[in-house]
């Protein structure tokens, strides 16, 4: 199953609700997954992207380019979303390799 977001975007919570709904697409919430994949394809440095709320945009623009800084800095999993917290564990392993 495959999909292609109808507009451009640099914002990473777009991309991943996108692929999140394409997901609910095909499964049916029980089955064993064997295998997800995600590829993203004409990527581009900056994205000029037209909008009604533009000033929400570019916040959420400004969010994205600090999170994407500090984790170039510091390491992928520096700053991740509050809900995974309760598998910190599990992604300090993923993130130091293990």
């Amino acid at each position: 199953h495959q999909g292609r977001l109808p507009f451009t975007t640099n914002n990473t919570k777009q991309v991943y609700e996108y692929a999140k709904k394409l997901l609910y697409e095909v499964w049916d919430g029980q089955s064993a997954l064997r295998l997800i994949g995600i590829s993203l394809f004409d990527l581009s440095k900056d994205v000029a992207q037209e909008s009604l709320f533009e000033p929400l945009v570019r916040r959420s623009q400004q969010v994205e380019a600090t999170l994407d800084s500090l984790q170039e800095k510091h390491g992928f999993w520096t700053i991740y979303p509050a809900s995974l917290l309760n598998r910190k564990t599990t992604l300090r392993s993923l993130a130091k390799g293990d």
